[in-house]
């Protein structure tokens, strides 16, 4: 494990306290998040668990440049396999994700996948399959 500072804190201290990054500051972020997970995904890495207290910033914001970090849940991921495991920030789901677990974890779980439709529906079917299959 590395340690490292992060003079400006990280991005969920700018959410808190109300800052307003410009259209090009955020740009600029955004760039620094898609090299980072480039650099990453490269190397057949998934983070797993991008949030904001995950990003830091390396200086004042918003005139700084910022680093993914925390890669405590990430997998390396080999060629041809997939990740069947739900990890990551339960407050950073999808909801998506959050319905499929109730519906797995319910006592009915049949009785609540009957009324799903559409979509909804076939990532149930995916989930559970890929669950079933490890």
């Amino acid at each position: 494990m590395s340690n490292f500072s992060a003079p400006g804190g990280d991005f969920q201290t700018v959410l808190d306290e109300d800052m307003v990054p410009f259209e090009e500051d955020v740009k600029g972020f955004l760039k620094q998040i898609l090299e980072a997970l480039t650099f990453v995904h490269e190397r057949d890495i998934a983070h797993l668990d991008i949030k904001p207290q995950n990003i830091v910033l390396m200086g004042a914001f918003p005139n700084c440049e910022i680093k993914l970090c925390d890669l405590e849940v990430a997998r390396v991921i080999q060629k041809g396999e997939s990740i069947r495991e739900i990890i990551g920030t339960p407050d950073y789901v999808g909801e998506s994700v959050r319905i499929m677990i109730c519906i797995l974890n319910s006592p009915t779980p049949s009785l609540v996948q009957s009324r799903l439709k559409g979509p909804a529906q076939r990532q149930l079917l995916n989930l559970r399959t890929g669950l079933m299959s490890q």
